[in-house]
């Protein structure tokens, strides 16, 4: 139960102890007192964002404490307290929530620093807050479900399902996706095919290039000698050549027979039998170089393949070339398993959707089962709240898609609606076009008792239960209020004095001026100061009828408390 709450600068509670008995608690005040910002600071206690305009002005950050007493029944709660390293002491739980101007916040339980999040975790077996919002709320099918569920005990079983739903919703795009790949590398597969073989063929690497143009260099300048040496020889050789020529000069000159002609003679044939060596000796040379413009050519047409190679599949570099040869490799590796993945994909497709039916046939028949425990219990307790003719009933059918098909979602094959009639003879209807604010109100009342039967939360905290309501309805609505309170501490923000005459505890707040500051006082409220707060909720007014109308009241709700504690 919430023993204490201490608010620190959270707008006009400038300073505030709020100290909580056990059973039925009741806030009252004027309306603009403050009472609204005691829900807000136990909103910051349960997880909700802050916000730092809710920061008192004049100060640097606010503070909320919260002493809760942990109950030895409170077993989730004390798994998660042991879960978050968080130690006990003598039952108590001390939660800390410091949200500062600069935008930062700090959460502590027991002095350990937790997160929002295990916050929000925690709290939820601490606290149930009814805040105004939530008649709108009970409006939304989906919360209806989600309190089905609550009731049914199967929330954590719906929330595996969502997450195994979810699971299955990837394993289709995956499937999807796997199918989609698969379709566009076979349409582009004989193109890849075409240009593997191409590459494989020219079997390329940045080494074979390279050698290969150091290759067509060297042939390239044995063609150039090649050809000199050809030229050399056609200038020596041929009919009319140099050799031919000397020849035909030193036959002109046998007619020089002196002694010193005959000596150059002599060496004229000499130099022309040299000459002649010379040239056998070079032709020899060609003939040994000869071939070289046939492997020039195929050295240029294997180069020329590089270049041809690159520019349409490597973007016009051998890199480039290289690696689209490797993602064909890969991509054609693809293609051969793409089918094996598909089956495997496929296979899972299956398990899930088969866990999935018997999970979601499992859930089904529990919300089918508790629908009509929940419908006997409400119908009950509305007749106790002056709906003697009302008829409640939860209509579960089978999930539907557009087209009017059976399907599944994340929560199941259900779909989950709450119908009301108030008067006899009326139809069932959703309770969004039928229920007036009191009968939403007295409709969320009975929920949450049915709700409180079944979850750990030791704290049902009602801010203006009492709306659309007034006369005998909150007289009856305040009974009901005061037997819930015999099992779980009961918090009730209200603006009715019968429900306020039946609390256990009265908690008033005004707002007062001091130093020209205004500020929000809470204090507790027993004796006559109890007696004439009622009789200003009554009329308005403290004199001598309000009074006497108070006091009944309050002998009232005193004497029905005693009766069922008695019984209890």
């Amino acid at each position: 139960m919430l023993q204490e709450l201490r608010v620190k600068n959270y707008a006009l509670l400038d300073n505030v102890k709020v100290v909580f008995r056990d059973g039925f608690t009741v806030l009252t005040g004027e309306t603009g007192a403050g009472k609204s910002l005691i829900v807000g600071a136990l909103g910051l206690l349960l997880g909700e964002k802050s916000s730092v305009s809710s920061i008192r002005h004049g100060t640097e950050e606010l503070e909320v404490v919260g002493i809760i007493q942990v109950r030895s029944s409170s077993v989730m709660m004390r798994s998660l307290l042991t879960e978050y390293d968080i130690l006990l002491d003598d039952d108590i739980l001390e939660l800390r929530r410091v949200v500062r101007l600069k935008g930062t916040s700090s959460i502590y339980a027991n002095g350990v620093r937790i997160t929002r999040e295990q916050l929000q975790q925690l709290a939820r077996y601490i606290f149930d807050l009814h805040g105004q919002h939530e008649h709108q709320s009970l409006y939304n099918k989906e919360n209806q479900r989600i309190i089905l569920d609550k009731v049914a005990q199967i929330t954590d079983d719906v929330r595996h399902f969502s997450q195994q739903f979810m699971l299955l919703k990837q394993e289709r795009e995956t499937l999807v996706s796997l199918q989609r790949e698969a379709q566009s590398l076979r349409d582009e597969e004989n193109f890849l095919q075409q240009a593997q073989e191409e590459i494989e063929a020219l079997q390329p690497s940045e080494v074979d290039k390279e050698e290969l143009l150091l290759r067509v260099k060297q042939l390239e300048d044995r063609e150039r000698t090649q050809d000199v040496l050809q030229h050399f020889l056609d200038s020596i050789r041929r009919n009319s050549g140099i050799l031919m020529q000397l020849k035909e000069l030193r036959s002109s000159l046998q007619i020089l027979t002196d002694g010193e002609s005959q000596n150059l003679l002599e060496r004229f044939d000499g130099s022309i039998l040299e000459i002649d060596d010379i040239s056998e000796s070079f032709l020899d040379l060609k003939e040994r170089i000869i071939g070289t413009s046939e492997e020039i050519d195929q050295a240029h047409r294997r180069l020329m393949e590089y270049q041809r190679l690159e520019k349409k599949y490597g973007s016009g570099t051998l890199i480039g070339l290289m690696r689209f040869y490797r993602d064909i490799e890969d991509k054609i590796a693809s293609i051969e398993n793409g089918e094996e993945q598909q089956v495997l994909c496929q296979k899972r497709i299956e398990t899930l959707e088969l866990t999935l039916r018997q999970d979601a046939k499992s859930i089904s028949q529990a919300r089918h089962t508790t629908a009509g425990v929940i419908e006997a219990k409400i119908s009950k307790m509305l007749a106790d709240l002056s709906l003697n003719r009302a008829l409640f009933k939860i209509r579960i059918e089978p999930r539907t898609n557009t087209s009017g098909s059976r399907t599944i979602g994340a929560s199941g094959v259900d779909d989950v609606e709450f119908l009301f009639s108030a008067n006899a003879g009326e139809p069932l209807k959703p309770l969004k076009e039928i229920a007036s604010g009191g009968e939403i109100s007295r409709i969320l009342l009975t929920l949450k008792s049915v709700l409180a039967e079944q979850e750990e939360v030791q704290c049902l905290i009602f801010d203006e239960i009492d709306t659309g309501i007034g006369g005998e309805v909150a007289i009856q609505v305040a009974k009901h209020i005061q037997e819930l309170s015999r099992h779980k501490q009961v918090i009730c923000i209200t603006h009715l004095a019968s429900i306020a005459a039946r609390a256990k505890s009265q908690l008033k707040l005004e707002k007062q001026v001091v130093d020209n500051h205004t500020k929000t006082l809470v204090q507790e409220i027993v004796g006559q100061q109890r007696i004439e707060e009622i009789a200003r909720m009554l009329s308005g007014s403290t004199d001598i009828s309000a009074i006497e109308h108070a006091k009944s009241l309050l002998e009232l709700g005193e004497d029905h408390g005693k009766k069922e504690y008695h019984e209890s």
